[in-house]
């Protein structure tokens, strides 16, 4: 009996959910890291997260890229070559499947590899505020060399090329078009989510997804929502309702993104 009450409070937990986003009109997403985990794409988060015994936060900025472009460039490798090797998971899909159904979805990605671009998620609703790992571009600030999705750059391969990719314009070094530690974000990018912001007033719904939302400005994005009314929704497997300041209203469902976001979303997009 205390198991068919559970069952049945969890089904209404869902359904309310459903019901909600159904209804909605202007939805905002943030993602994070923790959906494309699924996919097999290390996550590195936290301040103590290290690779080859490297402080990620260290390698991910532009002094160490200037001091130590080989080892950087080691580490960048590694990740492209995780991020070619991964392939879209359900979550991926279900979102792209939402945005085609809901043109007043808008999507938040801070992720840096290229699966919900892969999952078909309409390009003009999709915001990839940290760059992306595949994209290139000259250090030289006087160049304009930019190569979009080097999936078949050699240097992604390491024997026999180089230790680090030359500017096929002026030499000089490339660097993926990524938002390090330290770095500004893209002016576009912040002005294409501040003009959606301003073109409604009223924000039904904010699905939070596989992220912490600890620092800026994911977690202003979340208070901008709850001020134009929306309900938030969290997915994932280690942050609680107290993470967020979830309210009662709110809901938050704990599990893998690329399982727990395609059987909600699922009942919408179908």
């Amino acid at each position: 009996m205390e198991n068919q009450t559970r069952l049945e409070s969890w089904n209404n937990y869902c359904d309310d959910f459903v019901n909600h986003l159904r209804n909605s009109k202007a939805v905002l997403a943030l993602l994070g890291a923790g959906l494309s985990a699924s996919s097999g794409i290390s996550t590195y988060q936290g301040s103590g997260s290290t690779w080859q015994n490297h402080l990620v936060r260290d390698l991910a900025t532009k002094s160490r890229f200037e001091r130590d472009p080989v080892l950087v460039w080691e580490y960048y490798r590694h990740r492209q070559a995780e991020i070619l090797s991964a392939v879209p998971n359900a979550g991926h899909f279900a979102l792209a499947g939402l945005a085609t159904i809901k043109p007043d979805f808008l999507t938040i990605t801070q992720n840096v590899d290229d699966l919900s671009q892969r999952a078909r998620h309409p390009p003009e609703l999709l915001v990839p505020i940290h760059g992306s790992l595949l994209d290139l571009h000259c250090t030289n600030t006087s160049c304009n060399y930019f190569h979009h999705h080097n999936s078949h750059d050699p240097h992604l391969h390491p024997q026999p090329s180089p230790p680090t990719p030359s500017c096929p314009l002026c030499t000089s070094l490339l660097r993926p078009s990524i938002t390090r530690f330290g770095d500004p974000l893209p002016p576009s990018h912040l002005s294409t989510i501040e003009s959606w912001f301003s073109a409604h007033p009223t924000i039904e719904l904010m699905l939070v997804i596989g992220c912490a939302c600890t620092v800026s400005p994911a977690a202003d994005y979340i208070d901008k929502a709850k001020e134009k009314g929306a309900r938030i929704a969290v997915f994932n497997v280690e942050f609680g309702r107290q993470a967020l300041c979830l309210e009662q209203e709110d809901w938050f469902f704990e599990g893998d993104a690329g399982v727990m976001v395609p059987l909600l979303l699922g009942k919408v997009v179908g």
